[in-house]
């Protein structure tokens, strides 16, 4: 790996002094070795240059999006992260590179808490896997098969974004058609998004079934449906839209809204989450406290599967809607 050793490089980039007595052994040794006082939630994603990121991607975007889509799925099960680990492969020991992602990776994990304890550098393909674990405060956890037949269904923020983010960076000329601030808000929505983290902490007090929509909301939804053997009844009309998404799709499509980007592209990173009626109240107290506009879709139905239905409650088809594939998957798409 170029003049540097690969124990050069850890030292260099990634071995930062700790002060956690609950950490005992961190980077440095066979293994971390670390000390948790509640249930752990684990976690690994990997992200592989030109699937989940463009090649052009800087290495400070890149660092802060492998931190934000580990850290979803611990918002997901209502976790609170407490320690990361990073297997890094690199084609090269490039300096600048490795100081810009390394910068931004401590940054990253700093903003929640979480201590880098340990990982792995090797020469290959650029990809980033980065495992985290996170402490479940409460005696039972979100998971994919809380759902039962009456609960309302809900999302975080708005869907989409980062579909039409991907579209500005694979396409000048698109990017051109946009308003600067509006292209500029769907590109980081891409390249940075947010993990739910403090909601997801709160919400699981209350709330059975959570899940982060990482694959589109067709897809993780019905990943929900699978786990709690249930069906759903999606509204179109009130999926949430940004402002910027709205403005896209005006410049260039008319106003045609695109539903394979709303509802069937990745990297969103929302919780969707399912409540009994009853909850919505604490819910919404729990939503403004973190400033975290939250939009009920549809409701979780006995079985039928996933429907979606217009304004007047009339079925449409994916192919209505011009969808012709329900979700990401990893073995056909790219970035």
């Amino acid at each position: 790996m170029s003049a540097h050793s690969e124990f050069d490089l850890i030292a260099r980039y990634f071995q930062r002094p700790v002060a956690s007595d609950r950490i005992q052994l961190g980077i440095g040794d066979d293994c971390a070795v670390v000390q948790a006082t509640r249930p752990l939630a684990l976690s690994i994603d990997t992200l592989n240059a030109g699937v989940h990121f463009p090649h052009s991607s800087t290495p400070q975007d890149i660092a802060r999006k492998a931190v934000a889509v580990n850290l979803s799925d611990l918002a997901a099960m209502g976790a609170a992260p407490v320690w990361a680990m990073l297997a890094l492969s690199l084609p090269e020991a490039d300096e600048a590179w490795l100081h810009a992602f390394s910068e931004a990776l401590h940054a990253a994990l700093a903003e929640h808490g979480v201590a880098l304890v340990g990982g792995d550098t090797t020469q290959g393909s650029l990809s980033i896997s980065l495992q985290v674990a996170g402490e479940l405060a409460w005696p039972g956890h979100m998971r994919r098969g809380g759902a039962c037949a009456g609960h309302r269904i809900y999302v975080t923020g708005t869907l989409g974004d980062a579909a039409l983010g991907l579209q500005c960076a694979q396409n000048p000329a698109l990017a051109r058609k946009l308003d600067p601030v509006q292209r500029d808000f769907l590109l980081a929505r891409l390249n940075r998004p947010e993990a739910r983290l403090a909601f997801g902490q709160q919400l699981a007090a209350i709330c059975p079934c959570a899940i982060d929509v990482s694959d589109g909301l067709l897809a993780d939804l019905g990943h929900v449906l699978a786990a709690s053997g249930c069906g759903a009844r999606i509204e179109i009309g009130k999926l949430p839209l940004s402002g910027a998404a709205r403005h896209a799709f005006a410049r260039v499509s008319e106003g045609r809204i695109d539903w394979q980007m709303v509802l069937a592209h990745g990297d969103d990173y929302e919780l969707c989450f399912t409540l009994p009626a009853s909850r919505e109240s604490a819910m919404r107290d729990m939503a403004r406290a973190e400033s975290l506009p939250v939009h009920c879709i549809g409701e979780i139905t006995g079985d039928g599967g996933l429907v979606l239905v217009d304004e007047n409650g009339a079925p449409l088809s994916l192919q209505q809607l011009g969808i012709d594939r329900a979700g990401f998957d990893h073995f056909s798409d790219s970035a």
